[in-house]
């Protein structure tokens, strides 16, 4: 007869020392972990819970009229295990699987005919984009992007924004924001 040990019902690797680098660990049923030293105190938790990231832009930023301008998102709502670099404003793909997408910019008026976009770019390729053209004067442009994304551990990519016209962001978590989650293998 075999007993189960319900204080440790999936078996996972011992907790991590506080220094050390994200890890991941897939147990027999499948389910993927990820543990990093200094969160959780190094605890073993399932990545679909906890790769979870949220940022935005606070500070004033003027919209580019360049293709391939990176949109840096530069205060971190809540991102435990570094799936958001703010410094370069690159997503990181820790670990392989699905990953949910959101992200948001807004202007101010533009004049009618002109456009505003946003991209997700990872090694080179577009993988989702929205475009809203100005239809009139006077009105905020909003364009967001909602995308369920597979890719391999290590892999990167970037938000890219660019306007037909120079225009100013109107920063803040409500207008210019991105979160990014893990769901699982698939």
């Amino acid at each position: 007869m075999a007993f189960l040990n319900y204080t440790d019902p999936v078996p996972t690797p011992v907790p991590l020392g506080a220094a050390a680098p994200l890890a991941s660990y897939t147990d027999p049923t499948g389910d993927v972990w990820v543990a990093k030293g200094g969160v959780n105190s190094g605890q073993w938790r399932r990545a679909r819970d906890v790769l979870k990231a949220r940022v935005f832009r606070s500070a004033a930023y003027n919209l580019p009229t360049a293709a391939g301008s990176v949109m840096v998102y530069d205060t971190v709502n809540k991102d435990d295990y570094g799936l958001y670099t703010v410094a370069n404003g690159t997503i990181n793909f820790l670990v392989t699987g699905w990953y949910r997408i959101h992200a948001a910019i807004q202007c101010g008026s533009q004049a009618a005919g002109s456009y505003l976009q946003i991209t997700v770019v990872v090694a080179g390729t577009s993988f989702a984009q929205d475009t809203f053209y100005v239809y009139g004067t006077s009105v905020f442009q909003t364009v967001r992007i909602h995308d369920l994304l597979y890719f391999p551990a290590g892999q990167t990519g970037t938000i890219q924004v660019r306007a037909s016209t120079a225009a100013a962001s109107t920063t803040g978590n409500l207008t210019d924001y991105a979160t990014f989650e893990y769901v699982g293998t698939g």
